[in-house]
């Protein structure tokens, strides 16, 4: 299994599903790289900053979907795309 965390199997397995479901590896980096250090803690322990760090790339992405869509006419709430570490869903 690809380890972006080395020794830390649960976030492996996020970043796994992740790739696995059609994620970008620039958005898993960008979510990844800011906690590695967090990682070698166990998974327990920066389960928060696990997760913030994806919610910021979500975040991000979605802020950039919604102001394309105000540019081409097309913004809807429903044209949203979200990414989860264990999901990943296209507009």
């Amino acid at each position: 299994m690809f380890e972006y965390f080395p020794g830390n199997y649960v976030w492996n397995l996020g970043v796994v599903a992740t790739l696995n479901s059609g994620g970008l590896i620039d958005e898993v980096d960008r979510a990844c790289r800011p906690i590695r250090d967090a990682a070698t803690k166990g998974s327990d322990v920066g389960t928060r900053d696990f997760m913030a760090a994806w919610t910021a790339v979500v975040d991000d992405r979605d802020r950039r979907i919604h102001r394309q869509g105000q540019q081409d006419g097309t913004a809807s709430s429903d044209r949203f795309c979200r990414f989860h570490p264990t999901h990943y869903s296209y507009c």
